[in-house]
């Protein structure tokens, strides 16, 4: 018996020492993949290829197809549920953290020094050209208003988005005057106190559209909600060349004063006609507006 345990504890050490070893022999053979400890210029061109095909077809570029009524479909699980108001400040973080990680500014950067120091100008060149792609694509989508261009929709689209808020946007305010709940009112008249507030142009513009369209929202119509923010795309973007003058923003302010306290009071008429005046007197100035452009353009 205690000639057995001495066997069996010679070959446990025996056993433990060659488990201490490596017994592959091919370096490649413990190599992870997925987690490559040296990288060449052309596999990190191939990850930012990878990563930036998916962030131009990922959520940014999904929810402005929904956002613009492009994305249709019986079934479909994302047009379902992003369609029901799901989308939240958190849904494309994934997205954006894509742009300076992996397969983002940090390897297309490495590309850039490693082509230079190789004398590769046209890799580098390859590599800025990426860069310009990935980091004006986020500027945009995250804030238009920092890469935006005075590039204004046709002159037949701001004349029929005109005629059509005519038709639409006073019968929306007065359906809001009627159906508007405590918190809806709470969201129109913040929102109007922020446009007093506003400290220059584009914030005025930016609450002006968020005035409007919680007024869509208010109506508790679908239809009237996605018609108003589909009009104010376009109309804001006349609204940045329209005059800028304190009496400009002042009427402006006493028309939208007009409208909340009309909303406020659950006067559908009065809204209606608040509404109807508002949108008259930037309906003339925007037709001016675009009058002088086809002049410039003859």
């Amino acid at each position: 018996m205690r000639k057995s345990f001495m066997l069996a504890g010679a070959l446990s050490l025996v056993v433990g020492a060659a488990a201490c070893t490596s017994f592959l022999t091919d370096s490649t053979a413990s190599t992870d993949p997925n987690n490559p400890a040296t990288v060449t210029t052309a596999q990190l061109f191939t990850a930012v290829q990878a990563a930036q095909f998916l962030a131009q077809e990922g959520n940014p570029a999904f929810l402005t197809c929904l956002f613009m009524q492009q994305c249709q479909g019986v079934g479909g699980r994302f047009v379902s549920q992003e369609s029901e108001y799901t989308i939240t400040n958190a849904t494309a973080n994934a997205d954006f953290a894509g742009v300076y990680g992996g397969g983002g500014l940090l390897d297309i950067k490495t590309i850039e020094s490693r082509s230079e120091a190789a004398g590769d100008l046209q890799y580098k060149g390859i590599a800025e050209v990426w860069e310009a792609l990935v980091i004006g694509t986020a500027a945009d989508v995250a804030e238009p208003g920092t890469v935006r261009t005075r590039l204004l929709p046709s002159s037949d689209i701001v004349r029929e988005a005109l005629d059509f808020r005519f038709a639409v946007e006073p019968a929306a305010c007065g359906l809001a005057a009627r159906c508007a709940t405590a918190q809806d009112l709470e969201t129109i008249k913040s929102q109007a106190t922020a446009i007093v507030r506003a400290q220059d142009d584009r914030e005025f513009n930016e609450h002006n559209a968020s005035l409007h369209a919680a007024i869509g929202v208010a109506s508790h119509n679908r239809f009237y909600a996605m018609a108003l923010k589909q009009i104010q795309y376009v109309v804001d973007e006349i609204n940045e060349v329209l005059p800028d003058s304190p009496a400009w923003h002042d009427s402006a302010l006493t028309e939208h004063a007009a409208i909340v306290e009309a909303i406020v009071a659950g006067s559908e008429q009065k809204a209606v006609e608040a509404m109807r005046v508002h949108i008259e007197r930037t309906d003339v100035a925007a037709r001016a507006v675009l009058e002088a452009m086809h002049r410039e353009r003859r």
